[in-house]
């Protein structure tokens, strides 16, 4: 089935139903056959697919160690405060 490439509800839709039987295994070839399209459209798509994946891995993976750092930067805090606070108190408990 023909699309326009400019409806991005057309593309997405196409790229949703390319990627659903990419993971039920089926060939980019019978999937081509299934679309009606070249299977070089549906390579094409798998990769689209692919780094938009992988670039929202990324942004999430980046994000994750932000917050790690952060949450190690105010245990590491916490822990010199409680070593200066012991050292000032004479080292009692």
């Amino acid at each position: 089935m023909a699309i326009d490439p400019q409806n991005l509800a057309q593309v997405r839709d196409r790229e949703l139903r390319v990627w659903d039987l990419l993971l039920k295994g089926l060939e980019g070839v019978e999937i081509a056959r299934r679309e009606g399209v070249h299977p070089s459209v549906i390579s094409r798509i798998k990769r689209r697919v692919e780094r938009r994946i992988t670039a929202e891995i990324d942004g999430k993976a980046s994000s994750l160690k932000i917050e790690n750092k952060v949450t190690l930067e105010q245990l590491v805090a916490g822990s010199w405060d409680t070593t200066i606070a012991r050292r000032d108190d004479g080292g009692r408990d």
